[in-house]
């Protein structure tokens, strides 16, 4: 148990962590303004279907699973899909690539995306399409991708090396509405955590995670022919456990697994807010932490 003093302490390393990106976010934003589309919740809503569902689409192997009647469904509602559902025929509202540019296999992986991206620009021209802006690699290849709907995002780091610090993050962001800003894109450990708090953002009451396996397994290595768009490149696999590195207490960014990340989210900030959280199958390993979507409703 904190002391009040620990916790006081830490709210106020918190407050100068998020004061000092505070800075560097508007420094950004006043010097892009009128040269890039900024990422912005508000101006998200475009080519959306207005619904009150929305379905998050990863690349687990889980995706094999949903049939053409799943897929009526989630095309019924609003979608996002991130980082490998571009090599799947589905094309979502909203499209979001989390570049890593860590080592040199995230390097050539980031460079697999930008071809694809661009072989599927047609696609996804209409798709609301949320990249990185400090980016070299889309400086260098900006011209080349040419999609109407591109939002450049300026990320802020969510804190929490512990269960108990991101909890007292929540609160924070909560309490000072940072957590609203509708120009701020949070980020921490993966793509889903960030995701799932732009799909909160928006006003979704409720949220259907598809393909969040957490394992090391791809919907792209095990797929028949129709699962996979002709026009691409498919990714390399460069997981080295069993379990996806985003869950890995010894591997993961930040020191927080995503699964418990996402109980917090959960507990702390979908349910008091009435927002309904799912998998889209019992082989997530969020499942049994999260029920699965009925999709008969």
């Amino acid at each position: 148990m904190l002391s009040k003093i620990e916790i006081v302490r830490y709210y106020l390393e918190q407050v100068y962590s998020l004061n000092r990106q505070l800075k560097r976010f508007n420094y950004f934003k006043n010097s892009i303004n009128g040269k890039k589309e900024l990422y912005n919740t508000d101006k998200l809503k475009y080519n959306l279907k207005g619904t009150k569902t929305i379905f998050i689409l990863g690349s687990g192997k889980t995706i094999n699973e949903l049939n053409n009647n799943n897929l009526k469904r989630i095309e019924e509602n609003d979608s996002i899909g991130f980082n490998n559902w571009i090599v799947h025929p589905f094309v979502p509202n909203i499209y979001l690539f989390d570049f890593k540019q860590t080592t040199e296999e995230n390097k050539k992986l980031d460079e697999i995306f930008i071809s694809n991206l661009i072989k599927r620009r047609m696609d996804y021209n209409n798709v609301n399409i949320i990249l990185r802006l400090d980016n070299n690699l889309i400086k260098k290849h900006i011209e080349r991708i040419k999609i109407k709907r591109l939002f450049f995002a300026l990320q802020i780091g969510f804190a929490g090396r512990s269960v108990g610090d991101y909890k007292s993050s929540i609160k924070l962001l909560k309490k000072t509405r940072l957590l609203d800003n509708p120009y701020i894109f949070f980020n921490k450990n993966s793509t889903v955590h960030n995701t799932l708090l732009m799909a909160y953002k928006m006003g979704y009451n409720k949220i259907v995670l598809c393909g969040i396996d957490l394992d090391n397994h791809y919907f792209f290595e095990e797929y028949s022919s129709e699962l996979i768009n002709t026009k691409v490149k498919l990714p390399f696999n460069i997981q080295e456990k069993e379990i996806h590195k985003t869950n890995d207490p010894l591997r993961c960014a930040g020191g927080v697994p995503i699964s418990k990340l996402i109980k917090v989210i959960n507990l702390n900030l979908f349910k008091p807010n009435n927002i309904q959280l799912f998998v889209s199958s019992k082989n997530s390993k969020l499942y049994p932490q999260l029920p699965v979507y009925n999709w008969g409703l």
